[in-house]
């Protein structure tokens, strides 16, 4: 008869020993794992909320737009009445507006018009992990997996969901190394090494540009295929969409300049102009100098507030007076 603490033997005659203990150490992993302050990133796509009411504007985008377009100064140029919401959210890509347009109208809250300000480089970055795992429900990760685009990361982000370790596995990483971890991967390439308060000269030295601005302008599948369904939602819905080009940093256009990116994404923009009815607002890129920059790709306040004049008498130019 067997003792009653063979189960933990290594013999090839138990093997319940081995897969015991692995389930042990996984449990004791996750559950340690569980009271570490979550990822900045994860938290950031985690916390969205569906707006409370329509806005007569909804700002949606990332990073850039987050902190580029101010809803109150915006609003405040168009008239009294006017209703502005910036929905946009760091560390998304351009096709996450598609699932919170869905909920917005599952919860009869859709806005009367949007102001869709992707930042160019994302259409080309692969997210489909992160936001299955941090900001999709189990009905859209469905509907996610039914598109048949990165099955492989669908099912990572799946995994991610369930699984704390794999949440934090940079972070875990970072540490390991004896690194410190960075509050938002996309700011950390994009900071610049010494940067001075607002209003004055920041140095953006071309030997720091993130290799992300060094390319052509590209799309990926799964992102290409739901920021067009969220453009068609939106015209099936008779919702108008005034897509923004954000402004860039002066050594960002120069660097993309040989790659052609600009004309490229020019031609992008016309094809979904034509396509869903978009109205492109502000289409090229403004070309802002350091001085309104945080980053090489953030807008600091003084930017922010100029970006937002110029976007607001744009729309007034754009608009009849009764649709603003």
């Amino acid at each position: 008869m067997p003792s009653p603490s063979s189960i933990f033997s290594f013999k090839r005659s138990n093997p319940l020993a081995g897969l015991l203990l692995f389930a042990l150490a996984v449990l004791a992993i996750e559950t340690a794992l569980a009271f570490l302050p979550q990822n900045t990133l994860i938290t950031a796509l985690g916390s969205i909320h569906v707006p409370e009411k329509s806005a007569d504007w909804q700002v949606m985008g990332d990073s850039v737009a987050e902190g580029g377009i101010r809803a109150e100064q915006l609003a405040a140029s168009l008239s009294p009445e006017t209703s502005v919401a910036n929905v946009a959210v760091s560390a998304s890509g351009p096709e996450l507006p598609y699932f919170l347009l869905q909920r917005q109208l599952a919860a009869g809250v859709a806005p009367r018009a949007i102001l869709y300000a992707p930042s160019p480089h994302t259409f080309g970055t692969r997210r489909v992990a992160l936001l299955v795992g941090a900001f999709a429900t189990w009905p859209e990760i469905g509907e996610i997996a039914a598109s048949g685009i990165e099955p492989f990361e669908v099912l990572y982000g799946v995994l991610c969901k369930l699984s704390h370790s794999l949440r934090h596995r940079e972070q875990l990483a970072e540490v390991l190394k004896g690194r410190s971890t960075a509050a938002d991967a996309e700011r950390a390439v994009a900071v610049g090494k010494n940067p001075t308060a607002q209003g004055k000269e920041t140095a953006f030295p071309l030997s720091r540009v993130h290799p992300m601005y060094r390319k052509s302008f590209t799309t990926n599948p799964f992102n290409l295929h739901f920021s067009q369904k969220f453009l068609g939602e939106a015209r099936a819905r008779d919702i108008p969409v005034y897509w923004v080009s954000m402004p860039v940093l002066e050594v960002i256009n120069e660097t993309r300049a040989p790659f052609h990116f600009e004309d490229d994404y020019q031609r992008f923009l016309k094809a979904n102009a034509e396509h869903y009815g978009v109205t492109l607002l502000m289409p090229h890129s403004a070309v802002f100098p350091p001085v309104n920059f945080k980053d090489y790709a953030h807008l600091n306040a003084q930017g922010a507030e100029l970006f937002t004049d110029m976007l607001g008498q744009q729309l007034k130019q754009t608009l009849p007076a009764r649709a603003r």
